[in-house]
């Protein structure tokens, strides 16, 4: 919606009717549709990723919104300086974190490779847990009320005696089944 009506996501149109933002990526997208992590990797520049997210990187140059505009030497400048000025704040965010691992690791190669396909699960998992049908604020009330907390392609999961987040997997429509598929193979 906020593609075409919100001009390309300029407006939020999507917002003012009751529908709420997921965040997330390709590659969390290929993973729910049971894309494989593949082997970890190192990009320069780019940081840590797997095979499945480094695919990732020219789809998302070139869904740039700066991508289809007509090149010329303002927007070489602007794009490349927004790129650079986003990795040196990301790592500079990052820099105790970096550095307290490479202090305290045995093997920090193995740490970062740990804690990225880690942190990869758990936005899957998020991303599947998320996954409920968003009913927009101007259905009626008793059609919200039906609606709230299913999940697409099915019932409510029912709560888990043991864990308490329900049954994984079930009620979640290919989110449930997809997702944890991409993630199967972390070796955690």
């Amino acid at each position: 919606m906020n593609s075409t009506i919100g001009i390309g996501g300029i407006f939020d149109p999507a917002g003012a009717m009751g529908y709420h933002p997921t965040p997330g990526d390709l590659g969390l997208v290929l993973a729910s549709y049971g894309v494989g992590e593949g082997p970890y990797l190192y990009l320069p520049f780019f940081g840590p990723s797997d095979l499945r997210d480094s695919t990732t990187v020219p789809a998302n140059i070139v869904i740039s919104p700066t991508f289809p505009a007509p090149s010329s030497t303002g927007l070489t400048i602007f794009t490349a300086s927004s790129t650079a000025l986003n990795a040196v704040n990301t790592r500079a965010g990052l820099l105790g974190e970096i550095s307290n691992i490479k202090q305290t690791a045995l093997d920090p190669y193995a740490t970062f490779r740990s804690l990225y396909r880690q942190h990869r699960a758990a936005q899957l998992r998020q991303m599947d847990k998320d996954d409920v049908i968003t009913p927009p604020a101007w259905y009626p009330a008793k059609v919200r009320a039906k609606m709230k907390g299913r999940h697409y392609g099915g019932p409510p999961p029912k709560p888990s005696s043991k864990n308490g987040h329900g049954a994984a997997g079930k009620g979640l429509g290919k989110m449930g089944a997809g997702g944890g598929a991409g993630a199967s193979g972390t070796g955690l």
